[in-house]
């Protein structure tokens, strides 16, 4: 499937999800109670947003060639108003869903409600911006 997804640099680290559960060898960076897992950054599901508001977990998007490459073009410790939203169209592969997961956009934000969405893997992804 096709998708277009809004990124900023910071992203790539500042995106968590928290849950128990797994989909194949993908999880949450945070287990259920909110504690930090240790993972391979291609293994860490973060939940990221297309341009129609729609959120996918995706373990490995900055691993991309084309996203890793805009990724280091910015330097994502600016503050957060400095750095310039781009989008990444991406062919996505759906590999599960998880339910019952919590996420936070910033690092210092509270979890939210639990959610449920798909699992997907970036098979490619060109950016634009």
């Amino acid at each position: 499937m096709d998708a277009e997804l809004t990124l900023i640099t910071s992203d790539r680290y500042e995106l968590a999800c928290s849950s128990a559960s797994t989909v194949g060898r993908y999880a949450c960076g945070f287990d259920d109670a909110g504690k930090p897992r240790s993972l391979n950054e291609n293994e860490t599901l973060r939940p990221y947003m297309t341009v129609g508001r729609k959120v996918y977990l995706i373990p490995g998007l900055f691993l991309q060639a084309s996203v890793e490459r805009r990724y280091k073009a910015e330097p994502a410790n600016l503050p957060r108003a400095q750095l310039r939203r781009f989008t990444a169209k991406c062919k996505l592969k759906k590999v599960g869903e998880l339910a019952g997961f919590k996420l936070r956009w910033a690092e210092k934000s509270p979890w939210s409600e639990p959610q449920t969405a798909d699992v997907v893997t970036a098979e490619t992804c060109d950016v634009a911006g």
